[in-house]
């Protein structure tokens, strides 16, 4: 029986959680890779293009920190103090990754305007969450009233 339900638990943290962990790792592969490794583009936008790709990285990571979260519905999460938990996950993370960059690359330099794209991208992500959260509620109660 003890059995029985750990092995549900494992299986439910499995089931929630390898998204967000995988993109994890690949936001660490990418950061960490040489740049000429990477995709070259001459492009002279008003952001530079490897903030954008720093901001995408980590919306995406909010993304699939909150729906994991919400799926899970632990009691936690559901008030102030899950959100501010996952957003300094989130945040540590983004200089983790940073301090990442600066201790094991000779070839990558960390940056603060790095990490401001993150938290950007954190923010985009959460708010792309939010404003979808709000339409579905508004959608189910709407649905209701017919």
């Amino acid at each position: 029986m003890a059995l029985n339900l750990y092995c549900h638990f494992v299986m439910k943290i499995i089931k929630y959680n390898v998204g967000w962990f995988c993109w994890s790792l690949f936001i660490i592969y990418v950061l960490l890779i040489r740049q000429p490794d990477l995709p070259q583009f001459n492009v002279d936008w008003l952001i530079p293009l490897d903030k954008i790709a720093h901001s995408f990285l980590f919306a995406v990571l909010g993304l699939l920190l909150i729906t994991a979260f919400l799926l899970q519905k632990p009691a936690w999460f559901s008030n102030l103090m899950g959100t501010v938990a996952l957003n300094t996950f989130a945040a540590a993370f983004a200089v983790i990754t940073e301090l990442l960059q600066y201790w094991l690359t000779s070839y990558r330099k960390a940056e603060l305007t790095d990490v401001l794209a993150d938290f950007s991208g954190l923010i985009i992500g959460g708010g792309i969450m939010e404003l979808f959260l709000k339409n579905k509620i508004l959608l189910s109660n709407n649905s209701g009233r017919s």
